[in-house]
């Protein structure tokens, strides 16, 4: 096949060569531009004695050099693996020698410009002079990689919710719209559209909202170098127009209170929402007060991005639609047994995006049945799938499986309650959910509040749902990419 940085640029770059592609702050890169600093940065890490397959960790914000340099190692058949620049040192330790890379993009105040590691040959410094001048050397008539099917052209690493991160390969066709439609079946993206993805591109959802749904149409993509926050955000939405919106559900929350007067008839027209389920209340609250049509979509790190999505024009709060071509979905038992339409089942997957395998942890495969069971819990009902959990985050009370999302979902409506988060805790020698609550500004944490969240949970949960007890907190853990660790949930006091 031909090499994928030629399939998602060459024939936008030769109808609309001076279109921007990507925007940040004052700068703006065309079409043009881009592609001949990928053949420089291709140049660059090919002249530096690189070889086919060799990885590269991209670690820095949000800026168009993080799309040249891991666009231009898929030009050179390198393997870039883009990891979150905010991370401590060990962990970029962890990360550089398990990759075995070779290389690292990264900027001077983050931790990866000083880890070191056993295979670690060379380390670009965005600003540095030194590695300016020697880009600016660089040949830019290397050739495009041949790849196959099979090639790999990227890799991830998981969030590491449940302990270590571990290494997602993908092949590198996976970059590409064809490959899985969301753009075409859902975002219904255009040349004409903008895009603004808020979660950032070490993350497998902003990592192709920019790449396969902003490049991949010939549309403009917003860059943000900053970590989220409102009034940089605020000021992106009224300055560049940004026509499609991805974030994940608390910065959406966080923006009905900061920006809702600005989406409300501004140039957004479509919001989306992964990275954590959307609850009920979120979505009906965001669609209210924006007048924005948000859609839930479910994904992960191990089949790419988004899988399963609402639909523009059929969303149903507290629902995650169904599934984008060309996935197909099954729920499973603990026996592997399909489940019927409102029985709780383990989700699996099979699409052309699949990883091929972890990261030298070939023997767990998914490629060899084709299927890829992620460990999350849905019930299939009139209306899409609701996501009720992590199979490893439910438990039983009293004979009944207790999800935490769904108990989180009824809290999280109570006025007081800006974020929940549900475990199971032991007393008297039985499993008991216990909630640990986030109050929205006004509320302070009390026995008279504590039985008042008490008896709003029993209208609507069963008995065993119902929390035991209720931890008032600052914060919940959260993993870099905004997911909720519920193991850590039991340390608070």
């Amino acid at each position: 096949m031909e090499n994928p940085v030629v399939t998602l640029l060459q024939k936008t770059v030769l109808a609309h060569g001076d279109k921007a592609a990507l925007l940040q702050d004052e700068k703006s890169l065309s079409y043009n531009e881009l592609f001949r600093s990928i053949k420089r940065y291709a140049g660059l890490l090919k002249g530096n004695g690189l070889g086919d397959g060799d990885r590269v960790v991209i670690a820095m914000p949000d800026c168009p050099e993080f799309i040249c340099a891991f666009l231009g190692c898929l030009y050179a058949g390198l393997v870039p693996v883009p990891v979150n620049d905010s991370l401590g040192r060990s962990l970029f330790e962890y990360i550089l020698n398990d990759s075995e890379a070779k290389a690292v993009f990264t900027v001077a105040e983050c931790a990866a410009s000083q880890t070191e590691s056993a295979a670690l040959k060379r380390r670009y410094l965005l600003g540095d002079a030194g590695f300016l001048s020697e880009l600016a050397k660089a040949s830019y008539t290397t050739p495009p990689a041949p790849y196959s099917e099979s090639t790999i052209g990227y890799m991830l690493y998981t969030s590491g919710s449940t302990g270590f991160p571990k290494g997602v390969p993908h092949y590198g066709k996976n970059i590409l719209p064809q490959v899985n439609r969301y753009g075409d079946e859902v975002l219904h993206v255009s040349a004409d559209d903008v895009l603004f993805s808020v979660s950032k591109l070490f993350f497998a959802y902003g990592l192709l909202n920019t790449i396969t749904y902003a490049l991949g149409y010939g549309a403009t993509s917003i860059l943000m170098y900053e970590k989220p926050y409102p009034a940089k955000i605020k000021q992106i939405l009224i300055e560049k127009r940004p026509t499609i919106l991805f974030a994940v559900p608390s910065v959406h929350s966080m923006l009905i209170e900061e920006a809702a007067a600005v989406l409300q008839g501004g140039s957004v027209r479509l919001a989306v929402s992964a990275g954590e389920t959307l609850s009920a209340p979120l979505c009906t609250l965001f669609q209210e007060k924006t007048g924005v049509e948000i859609l839930d979509g479910f994904g992960s790190t191990e089949v790419g991005h988004i899988v399963l999505s609402n639909f523009p024009g059929e969303v149903s709060p507290g629902r995650t639609g169904r599934p984008v071509p060309p996935w197909q979905v099954r729920l499973l038992d603990t026996k592997g047994r399909e489940v019927p339409d409102g029985h709780p089942g383990s989700i699996n997957l099979s699409g052309p995006m699949l990883l091929p395998y972890y990261w030298k942890d070939r023997g767990k495969s998914p490629s060899v049945i084709d299927w890829f069971d992620t460990g999350d819990m849905f019930v299939r009902e009139e209306g899409g799938y609701r996501y009720v959990g992590r199979s490893n985050e439910m438990f039983k009370c009293d004979g009944n499986w207790v999800s935490p999302v769904q108990v989180e979902k009824i809290i999280e409506s109570h006025p007081a309650i800006k974020e929940c988060g549900v475990t199971g805790r032991k007393l008297v020698g039985t499993i008991r959910p216990f909630a640990y609550v986030v109050l929205n500004s006004g509320y302070t944490g009390s026995l008279r509040l504590e039985t008042e969240l008490t008896n709003f949970a029993r209208k609507t949960l069963a008995p065993s749902m119902c929390p035991v007890g209720y931890i008032f907190c600052k914060a919940l853990p959260r993993t870099e990419t905004g997911k909720v660790q519920r193991f850590k949930l039991l340390e608070i006091q």
